[in-house]
């Protein structure tokens, strides 16, 4: 009886191994294919600090925006978000664009995959690091800079 129960265990593990490096191979792959359409070119980008440590930066939406990003793909990403004065919250993400408004705020745009709400999220108020859907756990920065070409420098 013990046997079948480790026979099971063993299939079973066998299975979620090869459905993780599936999804490992998927998202290299729409990496691999988003640095190709952006030519590797790398863009500073100077982001302005957060005023307030509770509080995230005002929008500045009536100047200019300026589109630093954007993919039609869309890019899945989760991670740990605060708002004014709550708790972080976990949000499951398709990153579809990163713009900056006149103040220097950094917004990364794209989907809420649980509710399909389109949001707009202050960089600032991200935590260092993204967790990737396939179990890789990468820092805010380098994610920026291998799939968005942005190099981040906060003031």
């Amino acid at each position: 009886m013990y046997w079948f129960i480790g026979l099971i265990a063993v299939v079973a593990l066998g299975v979620n191994s090869w459905w993780r490096r599936s999804i490992a191979r998927n998202y290299r792959e729409l990496i691999a294919e988003i640095v190709e359409k952006r030519s590797g070119a790398v863009k500073d980008v100077y982001v302005a600090a957060r005023k307030r440590k509770k509080y995230a930066n005002n929008r500045d939406w009536d100047s200019e925006v300026n589109v630093l990003w954007t993919t039609d793909e869309g890019f899945p990403m989760d991670f740990s978000y605060t708002r004014k004065r709550e708790n972080a919250e976990n949000i499951k993400f398709t990153l579809k664009s990163v713009i900056q408004d006149g103040s220097g705020n950094v917004y990364l745009q794209g989907l809420d995959r649980s509710s399909k709400e389109e949001r707009a999220i202050d960089i600032t108020t991200l935590a260092s690091h993204l967790k990737l859907p396939m179990y890789k756990v990468v820092p805010l920065d380098e994610l920026m800079e291998t799939v968005c070409g942005l190099r981040l420098h906060y003031n």
